[in-house]
């Protein structure tokens, strides 16, 4: 689901070099690791993006991105909130100056709160849920914005384990 795009298919206006026709932009993608197991399917797939925007905090180094890995940008004053779901896609919020929510921009259906902590969640039109880790600094920077789990629209929740090289470990499940 995540790997192409918000609705689960192909993403719309690509040429088959992959380049975006409006745009430019180029997604080179290598599936590494796949699992269509435990109710839902899970993996690493690398996407190389000429798209800078599309890859910024990326674990795979300069221009790569996971599209089973999304994460989350926020301003400063926490005002704008970027949603980055793979080398292609990324939706933009503005935040509702009277509520926890962020309100989606160009039409969009997906909706964004933030709960105490900062942790943000994403919903998704097809009622999956994706949380990201604090993403406004705390001290933590190492994990700020970053993938903590999925829970799809039938319940099944899927979380990450990974150790980094300076040890900063995320859970792994699926339930």
């Amino acid at each position: 689901m995540l790997a192409s795009s918000p609705s689960g298919g192909v993403p719309s206006g690509v040429s088959a070099f992959p380049v975006r026709y409006f745009d430019g932009v180029l997604q080179y993608v290598e599936a590494d690791l796949w699992s269509d197991g435990f109710g839902g399917s899970w993996g690493i797939s690398r996407m190389w993006s000429n798209k800078p925007a599309y890859s910024v905090g990326g674990l795979f180094g300069p221009g790569w991105s996971d599209g089973f890995q999304p994460f989350i940008l926020v301003t400063p004053d926490k005002e704008i909130a970027v949603v980055v779901l793979n080398g292609m896609t990324a939706i933009y919020f503005d935040k509702n100056p009277f509520s926890n929510e962020y309100e989606v921009r160009q039409f969009g259906r997906e909706k964004l709160t933030v709960a105490s902590g900062d942790i943000f969640t994403l919903t998704t039109p097809a009622g999956s849920r994706i949380e990201f880790a604090a993403a406004v600094a705390n001290g933590t920077d190492a994990l700020l914005g970053r993938f903590q789990q999925l829970v799809d629209a039938d319940g099944t929740n899927t979380t990450v384990t990974a150790r980094n090289a300076s040890g900063c470990r995320w859970k792994c499940s699926v339930r």
